[in-house]
């Protein structure tokens, strides 16, 4: 028993104590994950390999995983399903209604499955670490493609459509969602007692890239949405110098991306932001028109009144789709993927997820599904008590760039439709796992204080 004890605070000891100053002590388990996130966050694998490679590679590497903890998932950490429950047992409930009960219960069962073989990754900071390190990973190596797409090798990186570039692991869609990840821990981490981090930077410039070369107004608004972010909690926590010189650096790598990109991918990329472009749901799914604008949808001669209306006609016949089903049944939902919307290429479902959700899965959906999206703000008092965003260290910029992927996650959901598969769900778990992880103080509490910057936990 001694000679245990005397181990386990050893292995403690040395998660304190490692290069990174919080990162732990790296065992297989750390290498499963990392395997893990960089192949779930390649969402378009389930298009050039198989569609449910992303499900073969979760059991493969996630069951072991969590096997090796379950020791340490006991009842406590129930509260984390609450809204999981909500959210799939609405999606039940509907199946009893909808005519497809077999197909509804299974999009329940398959996001239920996610979020429990992710239970390890919410209450153990080294498992965390190496799924973050897998968002890295995956940003920097489909950097690398598309480089290789430019100069030539179009097997792995090349133009997919109207100036929108993608990889043989995203196309264009995923790509952004990737690149805008990373963005604002590693704008937040450029700087460490006065010197630049050069890891950080590489990192930032390799998001900026990658969501440049994706061509979207989505990729563009997040960029921007971003920085704003990253700089009013700069200016808040550590003074407009330190903003300034963040700044300094941003900027022109935001610039040079733009000014460099391929082609008349720069020219597009310039004025998507207030004009639309090959971003509406029939071009992201493969339905791209070849002038870059949003195909027209019939509208009964209706005269456009909105701004939104005005940029993008399928996008607000989706959202008048949805809210018409949400009226005729905001209780129960028709069903999972049921809501849909007719494009030049066929019916689509309705790319915004909150409306989507409601209409397919009633307000009990909804309600679950806002829960889950929003419920980890419930987690700032403690953070901020627990985290100085004032200092230059890792803490800091997990919390400052975690809780930006949050938020990303949330926004996005305004513009795409819901899903039940790994590549869009590890976007969210894996920062959520970041801001618990510095909460909880368990299994790992030394490691926890490390995060926290040797601040108490009460």
């Amino acid at each position: 028993m001694r000679l245990s004890a005397k181990w386990g605070q050893h292995f403690v000891e040395t998660l304190e104590h490692s290069n990174t100053g919080i990162q732990p002590a790296r065992d297989w388990r750390w290498l499963l994950v990392v395997a893990w996130a960089a192949l779930a966050l390649s969402a378009d694998l389930k298009v050039f390999v198989h569609p449910r490679i992303h499900w073969f590679t979760s059991v493969i590497t996630l069951v072991p995983v969590f096997l090796s903890c379950r020791q340490t998932l006991g009842l406590g950490r129930i509260r984390f399903m609450a809204p999981v429950l909500l959210y799939c047992g609405a999606i039940v409930l509907t199946a009893f209604f909808s005519g497809q009960a077999s197909y509804d219960l299974l999009q329940a069962a398959k996001v239920a499955l996610i979020f429990v073989l992710s239970l390890p990754l919410m209450f153990n900071a080294q498992l965390s670490d190496a799924a973050f390190t897998g968002i890295k990973v995956a940003t920097v190596l489909n950097a690398i493609l598309l480089i290789l797409g430019i100069l030539g090798v179009e097997d792995v990186g090349r133009l997919m459509a109207v100036n929108r570039w993608g990889t043989i692991l995203n196309m264009p869609g995923s790509l952004s969602r990737l690149g805008i990840l990373p963005f604002a821990y590693a704008a937040y981490g450029l700087f460490r007692k006065g010197r630049l981090v050069w890891k950080n930077l590489v990192l930032l410039a390799a998001s900026i890239f990658v969501a440049v070369m994706d061509g979207s107004r989505t990729a563009a608004l997040g960029l921007l949405l971003g920085t704003t972010f990253v700089a009013a909690i700069s200016f808040w926590k550590r003074g407009a110098k330190a903003t300034w010189r963040m700044l300094a650096m941003v900027m022109p790598l935001l610039a040079l991306a733009v000014l460099f990109a391929p082609g008349e991918h720069r020219v597009a990329q310039l004025g998507q932001v207030f004009i639309g472009n090959s971003t509406s749901p029939e071009a992201s799914n493969g339905g791209a028109t070849t002038n870059g604008v949003s195909s027209e949808i019939s509208n009964g001669g209706a005269t456009r009144s909105s701004a939104l209306e005005a940029i993008d006609d399928t996008r607000w016949g989706m959202i008048q789709t949805a809210l018409a089903a949400v009226l005729n049944h905001p209780i129960v939902g028709t069903g999972m993927g049921t809501t849909t919307h007719p494009t030049r290429t066929g019916p689509m479902v309705v790319h915004m997820a909150y409306l989507q959700i409601w209409a397919d899965a009633g307000l009990l959906g909804f309600i679950g599904y806002c829960w889950i999206v929003f419920g980890w703000l419930a987690l700032i008092p403690p953070l901020l008590r627990r985290v100085n965003l004032g200092k230059e260290e890792e803490g800091a910029e997990r919390v400052v760039g975690a809780a930006f992927m949050l938020l990303y996650y949330a926004w996005v959901g305004l513009f795409h439709p819901i899903s039940s598969e790994w590549s869009e769900w590890a976007t969210y778990l894996i920062p959520l796992s970041m801001l618990l992880t510095i909460v909880e103080d368990e299994p790992m509490p030394g490691l926890a204080r490390r995060l926290r910057g040797g601040r108490p936990s009460h």
